[in-house]
């Protein structure tokens, strides 16, 4: 005769290896997202991150150098979400175009942007951004008699309110020009 307790002890066993599964799965697929961001060349992203910050602010953008994405471990955070690493964003030589009126061709340049995204507030649609660091950006600012001013953006027209929240803490600049 049989008794119940191996069936009890082989469905805790069967239910044990399934979740071990699970979980090797789920890291398995985590270290492979985080592998691609790492490995892949973010200069093949360029056109269309160009193309869609020209439409949002309604001029030519361009990010003539290079495109760098990383992870860090955020600073000054502790317990479990020190774990969580940070997306770390770069680029260089950024080029804002002014409108045709303008003496400069280039509203601001700059020679590199960098900054870093916490990950966890996305779940809620916050966007928490600690610092963008800005190396030697260079503004022309132009203002005609009749009022124009070349520092307006023509941004287009929104649906309705966004469902994100941006948190930017600081800009930090190192050097540049207005």
């Amino acid at each position: 005769m049989s008794s119940p307790q191996p069936k009890a002890f082989s469905l805790g066993r069967t239910l044990a290896r399934i979740i071990a599964w699970l979980v090797a799965v789920v890291v398995v697929l985590v270290a492979a997202v985080a592998a691609f961001i790492v490995m892949f060349d973010w200069n093949h992203a360029k056109p269309y991150v160009n193309e869609k910050v020209s439409e949002a602010i309604g001029r030519p953008f361009a990010i003539e150098g290079d495109i760098k994405v990383g992870w860090q471990r955020p600073p000054g955070e502790t317990g479990w979400r020190a774990w969580v690493p940070w997306p770390r964003f770069s680029a260089t030589q950024i080029e804002i175009a002014n409108p045709d009126w303008t003496k400069s061709p280039h509203f601001a340049t700059l020679d590199e942007i960098d900054f870093e995204v916490a990950v966890l507030p996305l779940l809620v649609h916050d966007i928490v951004i600690p610092a963008i660091n800005l190396v030697n950006p260079s503004i022309d600012v132009e203002r005609l008699v009749d009022g124009r001013n070349n520092w307006t953006f023509k941004l287009p027209a929104s649906s309705g309110p966004s469902t994100w929240r941006l948190d930017l803490h600081d800009i930090t600049f190192a050097s540049g020009n207005i």
